[in-house]
């Protein structure tokens, strides 16, 4: 089963290696680079999981609930 995973990182090289990752063992994902953006792209509909850098300086984990 096939998953849409949302990669938030500010991390541009984690970001492209993890989405390329997921993309290759047959799942459909994003990477944005900021929490704002990531949090924006919750909304989303038929989002499945949401992969996010705990060192990225402006992300909060209240802002992504």
């Amino acid at each position: 089963m096939a998953l849409h995973v949302l990669v938030v990182s500010p991390d541009e090289a984690r970001r492209t290696a993890l989405t390329a990752a997921l993309v290759a063992a047959g799942h459909r994902a994003a990477g944005v680079e900021s929490g704002a953006v990531g949090a924006a792209a919750l909304t989303e509909p038929g989002l499945d999981a949401v992969v996010v850098d705990l060192h990225a300086p402006e992300l909060d984990d209240a802002a992504l609930r």
